[in-house]
């Protein structure tokens, strides 16, 4: 199917779900998500030891020039709650400055502006063929504000070059990381098979497909395991 019939399918799916936006479609849609989580209330604990790297003990403060080339960069996405990205692109040599300030208070001091916490939840599809009647056949898309989008990119370029520099990355890990794609996780898989091969060794391959897997991320789980490689400065923003 060409990509423009694609995005034609998916958008008259979602006007037919804007149309069946009823109470009892939203209480059905608030507790399929509830049961996901509910899903892996019960699993053990994960084992967490604490690898031998000094802790992320703060944030590196963010400059002008940093702050100029993200809002240069990012895309100017906007929402209901926050109109004026593409404004604030424009003006990006003047506004950088006041930016730069708020987010490296927002470092310093370990808090986000409760405003800034606020979203937009949007049901997307999540495949053309799905019914849209059915509550499971769509995942929340979350609309953040233009600037609190910034923040998390500051936040996240320093929690990744900390990891990189101490290994706390998986050795195999493609996903989410700079340089990496599903062409390194293909290149990986295929240097073993024929390294094996070679060696006149027998492979077998087994591929685990998680159904939304992020909607089943226990929360509590995800800090807990990134809090044993912080300090109390980044684990008040976190």
């Amino acid at each position: 199917m060409e990509c423009h019939d694609v995005k034609r399918v998916t958008s008259k799916l979602e006007r037919k779900y804007r149309r069946l936006r009823t109470a009892k479609s939203l209480s059905a849609w608030k507790r399929q998500f509830s049961i996901q989580r509910a899903s892996t209330a019960s699993a053990d604990p994960p084992d967490m030891s604490a690898r031998q790297v000094p802790p992320q003990t703060s944030f590196e403060p963010v400059t002008e020039k940093e702050i100029h080339t993200l809002l240069t960069n990012s895309p100017a996405k906007f929402c209901s709650i926050d109109p004026v990205p593409t404004l604030l692109k424009q003006l990006s040599t003047h506004i950088a400055p006041v930016i730069c300030f708020l987010c490296n208070l927002s470092l310093r001091t370990g808090t986000l502006p409760p405003t800034l916490k606020h979203a937009l939840v949007h049901p997307r599809v999540k495949k053309p063929a799905l019914d849209p009647e059915v509550a499971n056949n769509y995942r929340p898309i979350s609309i953040l504000p233009y600037i609190c989008k910034l923040a998390e990119r500051v936040i996240a370029r320093r929690s990744v070059s900390h990891a990189t520099e101490f290994d706390l990355f998986p050795p195999k890990q493609s996903a989410y990381r700079q340089f990496h794609s599903t062409e390194t996780a293909v290149l990986s898989v295929h240097n073993d098979i024929v390294r094996a091969v070679d060696n006149r060794e027998l492979s077998l391959l087994v591929l685990s497909d998680l159904s939304a897997a992020f909607d089943t991320v226990d929360h509590h789980i995800l800090l807990n395991c990134w809090q044993v490689f912080v300090s109390h400065g980044p684990k008040r923003w976190l």
